[in-house]
Order: C-alpha cells, then structure tokens, then sequence
C-alpha cells in the first residue's frame, strides 16, 4: 500500500499540541499530517482517553485534547480522514507475555494504541519511548509487534511527507 496509511497519534500528541513555542513540534506533526493524504486511525478507548477530562491548573476542567488539536481534528474529519476501529482483545494477553511484570500496567494502560495500530496500518505517532521498547521486548514472543512503525518524534514530520513508508529503523524490532 502505499500513498496513505492510517495511522494512530497518541494522547500525548494531542495533548502537547498548543500554541506554546516549546510544543512546536507536535503542531508541526499535525500539520504535516495534514498536508498529506493519510487517515487518522482511532477506535473508542483512544478518542476516549482524548476526550477525558482532567482538571488545568486553574481548578477547572479540560480535556486531554488540546484546543489546537481539536480544531485540527475538526479539519480532519470535514475532510473525511478519520478511520474508525474495532479491536482485538485477544491478542492483549499475547502481547503483555512478552512483557516485563513490572511493566505490565503500564503497558496494558495503553494497550489501545497498540491495538489500533494493529488493526489500521501498523504506524504509530507518539513521543512514549518506554512504551516502545517495552513493545520491542514484546516483540521476541509476539512477532506481529515487530511490523509496528513507530518513527522518533524529531523524524515524523519528514516521514510523513516521504509517504509513511515502512523504514527498517523506524521498526518497533
């Protein structure tokens, strides 16, 4: 396949992208996604955990989705490129084999967005580095997890105008 993927962005994505200069590279990651063709790929427990509230420093309560995020997905979803997903569970406990005890509420915490990349296109945004080597630990009992793209950060923007393609480096393992 080549030309657009759908591809999962993590809470973390979302929720750094504001209009602050330090979080400029996740506005970039949006934009960038954007100017290009791909499918956002979500399912229920991500827009979920995009949508849940917590409270802001000033007592009140917001959502995980930054405003910026969400006029973005606003966009995204007039141009009919955002893809929905079911999941499957069944893999959740094959997945967590593979992972260290003392890891394993963490992991299973955002085991959705696992799941979702799983079931659309295998890529993954997301600055969760320890999530990641955790899922590549994983991937020496569960060999699908090594089919997981999952780029730095600093290279997504340039990835994701190159076509999103399935780059060695970029592999979970």
């Amino acid at each position: 396949m080549s030309g657009k993927y759908a591809i999962v962005i993590d809470t973390d994505v979302v929720r750094g992208a504001t209009n602050n200069a330090k979080n400029r590279i996740f506005r970039d990651i949006l934009l960038s996604f954007l100017e290009t063709e791909h499918l956002l790929a979500i399912s229920t427990p991500l827009w979920a955990e995009w949508f849940k509230q917590r409270d802001n420093p000033a007592g009140q309560w917001e959502y995980y989705i930054s405003l910026y995020s969400y006029r973005w997905l606003t966009e995204m979803k007039s141009r009919k490129r955002v893809r929905r997903y079911d999941l499957d569970h069944t893999l959740e406990g094959r997945i967590l084999s593979g992972i260290p005890r003392e890891r394993t509420g963490e992991v299973k915490k955002d085991m959705h967005l696992v799941l979702t990349a799983l079931a659309a296109d295998k890529r993954i945004i997301s600055n969760d580095q320890r999530e990641r080597r955790d899922l590549q630990k994983a991937g020496r009992k569960f060999e699908l997890l090594c089919d997981l793209v999952w780029p730095p950060l600093e290279q997504v923007c340039a990835w994701l105008r190159e076509g999103a393609p399935q780059k060695d480096v970029f592999l979970v393992c």
